[in-house]
């Protein structure tokens, strides 16, 4: 008796689940977003190491990020397949850290970025969304490096955006809205030129992409 009890408990869950679910995804929405940040210089500091080995072997660095990415969104939801979105993400400070004492832990970039991409997905009944986004992005990297800095116009760049999660969307009644519940992951890519002074290991060009790991709340209208 308990079995059925509990199966009829589960089925009234998943109908309310579906009542509360959006039947209509299309519309302008905004949400906001944080997140954990993360970076892959495409093998930058494993060239610089190996460059400054040559006079100090025992010379060791890396980047490491410090504190979250924010990340502001607003939409239009087409369809239940394809929305437009323009995104701007604050990805926190990016710091060198060295097993040199004299330099120690030093911030060299605080990367914004704003891009237009295609929000491509599926939009189910039950209000579930998996989606992905690609588009392009402008990406300041704010170097605070002013003496012979190692890239070409670094805090202007150009990039590819791209992005993977899931929604959901609650709806909140008719003439109320959604409410949009969202988790992913999101970035941006770009190719970064370096100097002609940078050294003899150091190759012309590095793809760089910088991502984060992301939980946010918005609105449907």
């Amino acid at each position: 008796m308990k079995k059925y009890n509990l199966v009829a408990l589960c089925g009234i869950a998943l109908l309310s689940s579906s009542a509360f679910a959006s039947s209509d995804p299309s519309g302008f929405y905004v949400l906001g977003a944080v997140g954990t940040t993360g970076i892959d210089d495409g093998g930058y500091i494993d060239d610089l190491n190996d460059q400054k080995n040559l006079q100090d072997p025992t010379f060791d660095s890396e980047f490491k990020t410090k504190g979250s990415t924010k990340t502001y969104s607003m939409g239009y939801q087409i369809n239940r397949i394809v929305g437009v979105e323009a995104t701007y993400m604050d990805y926190g400070r990016i710091n060198l850290s060295t097993n040199d004492h004299s330099i120690g832990s030093e911030q060299v970039f605080a990367p914004e970025s704003f891009s237009v991409s295609a929000n491509l997905g599926y939009s189910f009944h039950n209000g579930l969304r998996p989606f992905a986004k690609i588009g392009i992005s402008y990406i300041d990297f704010h170097s605070s490096e002013t003496d012979q800095p190692p890239f070409k116009n670094i805090n202007e760049h150009g990039g590819i955006h791209i992005g993977a999660g899931v929604e959901y969307a609650l709806d909140l009644g008719e003439n109320h809205g959604n409410v949009l519940f969202r988790t992913g992951v999101e970035g941006d890519i770009a190719s970064m030129e370096t100097t002609d002074n940078s050294g003899p290991l150091i190759e012309e060009d590095y793809d760089w992409s910088i991502a984060t790991l992301y939980a946010g709340v918005g609105y449907r209208f």
